[in-house]
């Protein structure tokens, strides 16, 4: 058996459904006819367009100025790449982030030169931590020692 309250809200939806059924399409202004009143409000609006002139265009041009040739700091050569590559020893204290170790160590990487300086840029995890550091430069046998400039 239906109820008398289950009865009401099945009306009441086939009331709501039949209602939005029948409602009409909104009324939409046409597009056309807006951008031409558009149009002709513009143009009447606009002073007209002054008449070109025959003024002559001045021939003298002048002369050009060189450009200064752009300098490269590409590398050409593999043996440019070598120079630019250095190989860095770490030696110092360094502590184990997953078991909090603390122990003396070195540990190596690599890096390239970025100036005429000799500054290099390498990793932070390769001389975190460092207390010395030893640097070959450009497959050279013999290290040299560097500083942390930055981190």
């Amino acid at each position: 058996m239906v109820s008398r309250r289950m009865k009401v809200l099945t009306g009441l939806a086939l009331l709501l459904a039949l209602l939005a059924g029948c409602g009409g399409q909104q009324a939409t202004p046409d597009v056309d006819a807006t951008v031409a009143a558009a149009v002709a409000q513009t143009a009447a609006a606009q002073p007209a367009a002054a008449q070109p002139t025959n003024t002559p265009v001045p021939t003298d041009t002048p002369a050009p100025t060189a450009t200064p040739e752009p300098v490269s700091m590409a590398i050409t050569s593999l043996d440019d790449l070598e120079k630019a590559v250095v190989q860095i020893e770490a030696q110092g204290t360094f502590i184990d982030p997953e078991e909090g170790i603390q122990y003396d160590s070195a540990g190596r990487g690599t890096g390239f030169i970025i100036d005429e300086e000799g500054h290099a840029v390498t990793n932070n995890h390769v001389v975190t931590g460092a207390a010395l550091l030893k640097v070959w430069v450009g497959g050279e046998s013999k290290p040299r020692n560097a500083k942390i400039l930055g981190v």
